[in-house]
């Protein structure tokens, strides 16, 4: 059964199509062409959903059948884009590691200017900051640098600080891998500054973090396919070198061993150089590995959420489970979630258990003077229209 048949025909053709253009970029191919009765705006769109609109235009543009001129030139203008964008933070890097160094402050560097060095072009993956981890106690120092730099500071705190500069530059310097009380905390620690680390254990740090990072994302907003290639190129550029012993012991201790084994074999199957071709079918471990990525390629669509908050309630309702009762149990696991979700905002529930009520209570009474309101009333609304029929799978 097919990954479109097994999810009754919830994913248009074209989602295959932008990851088959993906795998092309990545190794250096040529995209197959789009058949006549597929929709570049639909990839088009999705591709910008997912941030990767950039990353895809290298794809198309050397398409014997291109998208009409005026959506091709949006293509060709978001891949501009994206380059004066690298050109600008990677300057901005430049300009802060300098400040540091000559301050005398230690960092490290762990998410998206690192992240770009894996892929074939460091272009190919957007970012919209720039993060550093600092010691606590030159937090304040480097917040001072980013001042003298032209930064606006947006947040300051006792462990971030926030900056932001034309033309849209964001600086993020935080103290911590993850907060202290966080659910995700005790997988790393604290930050490890010391210069006699050596290569592999400055790898291991660098692959931990990001994979953690990305099950926060999953588990709270979404994560986005431009993660999973993240995935990707952290396995293929380090997979053979970490004890991946020691690095599953980590994750345990975070929550996530099982989501870390899935989305490691999702991004090998999306983007693996085995499957370059769209003609190659693809093919899943498991259903649950398939079923994460319908999540990821539906979370940031607007459009298709519908669809997203149906596959959900089959999800957490279970098998089996009739409409009504799928709904219920939905219902309750968006009012009351666990512990990865009311760990962001509230990692004093490590400790203090006993708290979660009050915390759930507040999370729902501030919900009900934000701007998100309207989000979680469109959410209801689609939960009071699913059906039986919309669960079933083939």
């Amino acid at each position: 059964m097919t990954f479109l048949e097994r999810n009754n025909g919830m994913l248009p053709r074209e989602y295959e199509y932008l990851l088959s253009w993906i795998r092309s970029v990545l190794h250096g191919t040529t995209a197959e062409e789009l058949p006549g009765e597929l929709s570049f705006e639909k990839i088009y769109e999705t591709a910008m959903a997912h941030d990767v609109g950039n990353l895809t235009f290298y794809a198309v543009e050397r398409l014997n059948r291109l998208p009409e001129p005026e959506l091709y030139k949006r293509w060709r203008v978001c891949r501009d884009l994206a380059l004066v964008r690298d050109m600008n933070q990677e300057f901005a890097r430049q300009e802060l590691t300098a400040g540091f160094a000559e301050a005398g402050i230690p960092y490290l560097e762990l998410q998206g200017t690192v992240l770009k060095g894996l892929y074939p072009r460091p272009e190919y993956r957007t970012m919209s900051d720039l993060d550093f981890i600092l010691e606590p106690s030159h937090l304040e120092e480097g917040g001072g640098i980013l001042q003298s730099l032209g930064y606006y500071l947006q947040r300051v705190d006792k462990v971030e600080i926030d900056g932001k500069r034309k033309p849209n530059i964001y600086v993020e310097l935080h103290t911590e891998y993850f907060p202290k009380l966080s659910f995700l905390y005790g997988a790393m620690g604290e930050p490890d500054f010391s210069t006699h680390r050596t290569e592999e254990q400055r790898i291991e740090e660098l692959y931990l973090y990001n994979m953690i990072h990305v099950a926060k994302h999953y588990y709270s907003s979404g994560c986005g396919l431009r993660r999973v290639l993240d995935v990707y190129m952290l396995e293929q550029s380090y997979g053979d070198r970490i004890d991946r012993t020691a690095v599953e012991a980590k994750l345990a201790k975070a929550g996530i061993p099982e989501f870390y084994r899935q989305i490691c074999d999702l991004a090998q199957v999306w983007f693996g150089k085995e499957r370059e071709h769209f003609s190659k079918e693809l093919s899943y471990p498991s259903k649950e590995t398939e079923d994460m990525g319908v999540r990821i390629l539906l979370t940031p669509l607007h459009g298709e959420r519908e669809q997203y908050v149906s596959s959900r309630i089959t999800d957490v309702g279970g098998e089996g489970t009739s409409a009504p009762k799928a709904k219920t149990k939905y219902i309750l696991h968006r009012l009351f979630p666990g512990e990865i979700v009311m760990g962001k905002n509230y990692p004093f529930l490590k400790n203090y258990p006993i708290l979660y009520p009050f915390c759930w209570i507040h999370r729902g009474l501030r919900l009900l003077f934000s701007k998100r309101l309207h989000k979680t009333f469109a959410e209801l609304k689609m939960i009071l229209r699913f059906k039986e029929d919309g669960r079933k799978r083939g």
